[in-house]
């Protein structure tokens, strides 16, 4: 069967409830509200909100409207906006950022686009808190310079407790929590005593700072006290965990007495520094008390501490991990990880190229021994016979520049084990790509590359050498493999299948045809299909004469479940004949 995807991927229902509750009339300045409040830095003050033309001027107003009449949606345009206090979230109120001030439909927005920073400035709060609330959105926001260097705060950007919600494609830059006597948690974001599902988001260069008691811990986000928090396709990177009394913790993620499920998402360059009593943990990801957290198709790559665990340190927690990738990564203990106990459990998992003076892969300091499965290890005598496990150059694209893709001849391919593992990898391509599952959390395929202005020479394994046919690409494929098809309007041969009315471009059982590059991308996450269009015309004959049309643009003969045809528009067909070449 054929599967034509949603380019918006990571798209979530929103619960029977809330939608309820959104399609409620309730009055606010004596008007019924059919529809969100909007808000817009521009407006005069004195505005209610109903329309771009009468919008509030600050996020603070149209949430506290919001929460008077017991939850909505705000819209906030572009712009950068500047609260004076924290926002605070009530119960089913949804802010949504990234418009332009035109829209009339929430899914017309590009919140790529049209940037909407809330900005703190360093006043030393949160920019947004939810206490005690149920249902809150935040999705499209930057969140900037949460928190500061000379108060007591914990989340920077965004402190949730005793709450639930969700949030959505939002960045967390340059936010700071800070213990100047206490503890400092969550840089970006703190959740305590909560149930939150995060996806597509950013935390990039956030700070736990700590302080004359204690530590500084997780210095992109913090997970505390019984909370349960899922984590999907977002990026960790730059963050730091600073030391005070006692060593920071956690990078990136501090999980204590809580649970994480995180898939597909990397850690970069991420740190926990020493204090007064002793080295950082956990240079990306630190867990105390965290049992049941689970890490799936995760990168961590070029973490470090002073301490232990460059990657992730495990207290009392067995995190399982897997399908995940550890490289570069760098401690005094423990360059990939370090723990008590038996320590995380792994399965399809690469630990390689990670650093320390004990331990260069990983170390316990209790009487057992990980549980690894089919995983590739540098440092030990794993030969395959033993778990599947193997310990071999696994053949990383480029290992200095964070490329951990595998290549061809990796002994990681077909090398690992189905149980458990995850139906896609990372970058969402589909497990198994070839014969088996992979080890570690990109599964190789071969990509053929099509761009209408390549130079020649056109065998399609790279964008300089890129087939210029859409079919050619397509009759080069096997079973498995992806075609990338760069911006342009590509038109079947008029030759095939004897005229232009009966050319067409034929998918490929088990093929992925992909449009939306821009001709240079590495990863298939990398391209924007709505800025580089990508066109499949049925003007297959004299161009701009439509009689001549193709009468089918595309074919689909035979095709199973890992078929797909994602990132294209459609146009120019013509199925006016009879038979098979009619509706």
């Amino acid at each position: 069967m054929l599967m034509i995807m949603d380019p918006l991927r990571g798209k979530r229902l929103i619960p029977c409830a809330w939608l309820f509750l959104s399609m409620l009339l309730p009055v606010w300045a004596g008007q019924a509200i059919l529809g969100p409040l909007h808000v817009d830095q521009s407006a005069p003050v004195g505005g209610d909100g109903l329309s771009w033309s009468t919008a509030f001027s600050t996020i603070t107003d149209g949430v506290a409207a919001a929460n008077l009449v017991g939850g909505g949606d705000v819209w906030v345009k572009e712009g950068h906006y500047t609260p004076a206090a924290p926002i605070s979230l009530g119960d089913a109120t949804r802010v949504y950022g990234g418009f332009d001030g035109t829209e009339r439909r929430r899914e017309d927005r590009d919140w790529r686009a049209h940037g909407t920073v809330v900005d703190g400035v360093g006043q030393g709060f949160p920019l947004f808190t939810a206490d005690g609330v149920m249902g809150f959105v935040l999705d499209g926001l930057a969140m900037v310079g949460g928190g500061g260097a000379n108060a007591d705060v914990e989340g920077g950007g965004v402190n949730i407790a005793s709450s639930q919600g969700e949030i959505r494609r939002c960045n967390f830059t340059d936010n700071q929590a800070t213990g100047i006597t206490l503890t400092g948690r969550g840089g970006g974001a703190l959740v305590s005593s909560s149930v939150v599902i995060i996806s597509e988001c950013e935390f990039m260069g956030n700070r736990a700072a700590g302080g004359t008691l204690s530590g500084g811990f997780g210095g992109g986000m913090a997970v505390v006290s019984g909370s349960d928090v899922s984590l999907s396709d977002c990026q960790f990177n730059g963050n730091s965990a600073t030391g005070g009394a006692m060593g920071g913790e956690g990078g990136a993620l501090y999980v204590d007495g809580a649970s994480v499920t995180v898939a597909r998402a990397t850690f970069t360059n991420n740190s926990a520094s020493p204090g007064g009593q002793g080295g950082g943990n956990g240079g990306a990801v630190a867990c105390r008390s965290a049992s049941g957290s689970v890490l799936t198709n995760c990168t961590l790559y070029g973490n470090w501490v002073s301490g232990q665990g460059g990657g992730l340190f495990d207290v009392g927690s067995d995190v399982t991990l897997i399908n995940c990738t550890f490289s570069a990564n760098s401690a005094y203990s423990g360059g990939a990880f370090a723990g008590d106990g038996t320590g995380p459990a792994l399965t399809n998992t690469i630990l390689w190229g990670n650093s320390a003076e004990e331990g260069a892969q990983w170390v316990f300091s209790g009487t057992g021994t990980p549980t690894a499965t089919n995983c590739n290890v540098e440092g030990e005598t794993y030969d395959g016979t033993v778990n599947g496990n193997i310990s071999q150059d696994p053949l990383f694209g480029n290992m200095f520049q964070a490329d951990v893709h595998l290549q061809p001849g990796s002994p990681c391919i077909n090398a690992g084990t189905a149980v458990g593992a995850p139906s896609e990898d990372i970058e969402f391509i589909s497990r198994p790509s070839s014969g088996g599952i992979d080890i570690g959390a990109h599964e190789w395929v071969r990509i053929l590359h099509v761009a209408q202005s390549a130079p020649g020479n056109e065998d399609g394994t790279t964008w300089e050498t890129a087939f210029r046919d859409v079919n050619d690409a397509l009759a080069s494929a096997q079973m498995g493999d992806e075609v990338w098809v760069a911006t342009g309007v590509y038109a079947p041969a008029a030759t095939r299948g004897g005229g232009p009315r009966d050319a067409t471009f034929s998918l490929v059982d088990g093929v992925g045809l992909y449009g939306g590059f821009a001709g240079n991308e590495q990863a298939r996450s990398e391209r924007d299909w709505e800025q580089n269009q990508t066109v499949l015309s049925g003007d297959a004959g004299e161009p701009g004469d439509s009689a001549d049309d193709a009468y089918h643009v595309v074919t689909v003969v035979e095709c199973q479940g890992r078929t797909r045809l994602d990132g294209f528009m459609i146009k120019d067909g013509k199925a006016n004949g009879e038979g098979p070449t009619s509706g």
